[in-house]
């Protein structure tokens, strides 16, 4: 700097010396346009937005220069966030309008569903269960595969379908649905070797090696043949090994598939799990309306699945094929009243934290305001709002 105010003394121009001024004056700038592309990085923002030379006052020295620079550019940049912030709400308000209009137009369809439903007179189950009866056929007259796993939750007919299915076949049935130590096991297989079987609830069944042994030597064999044997000195009334020709169907409401002797047991057979909707469960509900139940009439049936439909939810965590008949019986009990609503109400449970957020979508607030209500009332954050709202929608 010595040497620069030694030259200007020296330089005689006065052109000369607003070129070194004009310099001092673009050297300046860059220092500053530094400063705002630096700042501009730190909020993620182009700055290219920010015209340096519109707000850069030259009269002023570098100190004073940058410290305006500096006033402009903060305000510059809290309003810009503003603004974004601002255009993003716009967008989110919009997204959640579209997806209110596409919910209302999913719904209105849904209900002439229900009404197309009740006007006919058949009832029309099956469609929902026919790849569980393919299924059975196929392990039915397979030579290779012998056994299907199916799992669903509890109250949704596995039981029901299966011995249905069965009996439409004309097949010998065996039907087990207690826990068996595994002599017991053995001799039940050993005593319907040629029918097929039916294992029903059987989570019990896997805690035994031996009788995890002996699935899988029922449903997978050597060569053509399967053997299943039983290794005991004593005398057990029976041969210790026999030849096992029939078809297995273990049902099951929950299972842990990550279990290696459950996989092990899984794998030798076909695996069907059965998920139902909150709208599939309630066009079932309506479809077994249709059917005659005591003293019931349609419009009574059909009146009730209504209710149903009016006051659960996805958050509804008990609602299955066994909701109907328990609330026929509660509404004959009040037969010319609403006192069965009551009761009824109590039948139903939901899930706690999806009721919460199933009360802030209804809500007429916006996202934000949803959001702030459910934090409040629940104790969670934002982020399980969104989690939990996109399993009810």
């Amino acid at each position: 700097m010595a040497f620069l105010s030694g030259s200007c003394e020296m330089m005689q121009s006065k052109g000369t010396f607003r070129v070194s001024q004009k310099a001092r004056i673009e050297y300046e700038k860059t220092l500053i346009k530094r400063l705002v592309e630096k700042e501009f990085q730190k909020a993620g923002l182009d700055s290219q937005s920010f015209d340096i030379e519109a707000h850069y006052d030259s009269s002023l020295n570098y100190h004073e220069a940058k410290q305006e620079i500096a006033d402009k550019l903060r305000a510059f940049i809290q309003e810009h966030k503003k603004e974004k912030l601002k255009h993003k709400e716009h967008e989110a308000h919009l997204q959640e309008v579209q997806m209110q209009e596409y919910e209302a137009k999913v719904k209105e369809e849904w209900e002439k569903e229900l009404i197309a439903i009740t006007e006919q007179k058949e009832v029309d189950v099956e469609k929902h269960f026919k790849v569980v009866k393919d299924l059975v056929r196929a392990v039915l007259q397979s030579p290779d595969v012998h056994s299907l796993f199916l799992i669903s939750e509890a109250g949704f007919g596995k039981s029901f379908l299966m011995l249905k299915t069965l009996k439409e076949m004309k097949v010998d049935i065996a039907y087990l649905n207690t826990y068996s130590t595994p002599l017991a096991l053995y001799e039940f297989f050993f005593d319907n070797q040629d029918k097929s079987i039916i294992l029903d609830d059987v989570e019990g069944i896997f805690n035994s090696p031996l009788n995890v042994g002996m699935l899988k030597s029922a449903l997978w064999g050597i060569g053509e043949k399967r053997y299943i044997n039983y290794n005991t000195s004593k005398d057990i009334g029976m041969p210790k090994r026999f030849e096992f020709k029939g078809k297995v169907f273990l049902l099951s409401n929950t299972l842990n598939l990550n279990d290696e002797n459950i996989k092990a047991v899984i794998d030798r057979g076909y695996l069907r799990q059965l998920e139902f909707s909150y709208k599939e469960k309630i066009k079932l509900l309506f479809e077994f309306a249709k059917l005659p139940y005591e003293d019931l009439t349609l419009k009574e049936r059909v009146g009730v699945a209504k209710w149903v439909k009016e006051n659960t939810s996805e958050a509804t965590i008990n609602l299955n094929f066994r909701t109907l008949p328990k609330l026929y019986a509660l509404f004959s009990l009040y037969r010319h009243s609403d006192g069965w609503k009551d009761l009824a109400k109590e039948v139903l449970r939901d899930n706690e934290t999806l009721a919460m957020v199933r009360e802030a979508m209804r809500s007429s607030g916006s996202v934000k305001e949803q959001v702030r209500n459910f934090v409040e009332v629940s104790g969670l954050g934002r982020t399980s709002y969104f989690k939990y709202r996109k399993l009810l929608r």
